[in-house]
């Protein structure tokens, strides 16, 4: 198995969707601990992990959270989950993966169940 671990300094130039999973989010943040804050409109927070041929993957929530609609139509309140909620969430819900075309998606997804099973 590759082999993957943290890494929030990577660089994801170049990186685009390759993937997606369903993990809780919660169990993400016990085991990763906060995700990275991005761009506080379609993405509330990522992860970002490098494997052993230094390859760059991150795991994000894409239009997920109330910043998403909050940000579309001024004065409508959101059905979505605030960032706080979305983020302790113990129900499975949808990451998107990053990553390049010679990344191990696969191995990735493999990796992540076990970390946050």
């Amino acid at each position: 198995m590759t082999d993957f671990r943290i890494n929030s300094e990577a660089n994801t130039a170049g990186t685009h969707n390759v993937g997606s999973i369903k993990l809780v989010p919660r169990s993400l943040v016990n085991r990763f601990g906060p995700p990275l804050e991005m761009d506080g409109f379609k993405v509330s927070g990522s992860f970002r992990f490098i494997d052993s041929a230094d390859r760059v993957y991150t795991l994000y929530d894409w239009k997920a959270t109330s910043l998403y609609i909050d940000g579309l139509v001024d004065g409508d309140e959101s059905s979505l989950p605030t960032p706080k909620e979305f983020w302790g969430n113990e129900k499975p819900d949808e990451f998107q993966i990053g990553g390049t075309d010679d990344c191990d998606v696969k191995a990735f997804k493999e990796w992540l169940m076990v970390q946050v099973e």
